[in-house]
């Protein structure tokens, strides 16, 4: 069995890549610094030295590299979960519920 989650809002996947958008100059630190994201409400605040050295946006975190990735995945994606569907062994389970029920949903379609 296979479970495959619809209706994750593309919108939503925007701004959870995008708010993550610096990275440090020098790979080898391995720094990612979160931006901000309006839409979430802050229970903890983190505070990290950064040395002088300048920062950088990565140059694949767009909007329109993100929304290329999205339609490339599902010109790919959907045909192989109709052709499972096709076969019943594909649940279709919608994911914008709240993650406590689509995992009891998950578990329940591989039981």
């Amino acid at each position: 069995m296979a479970v495959n989650l619809e209706d994750v809002a593309t919108e939503n996947l925007l701004i959870e890549t995008l708010r993550r958008f610096w990275c440090a100059a020098k790979p080898d630190k391995r720094l990612i610094l979160v931006g901000t994201n309006p839409t979430i409400s802050i229970s903890l605040h983190i505070y990290i030295y950064v040395t002088g050295e300048s920062l950088i946006q990565r140059k694949d975190d767009t909007a329109a590299v993100l929304k290329s990735r999205l339609d490339a995945f599902h010109r790919q994606t959907e045909p192989v979960i109709d052709y499972y569907n096709k076969k019943h062994v594909v649940a279709n389970l919608h994911a914008e519920k709240p993650p406590e029920a689509v995992t009891a949903e998950i578990q329940k379609a591989l039981s």
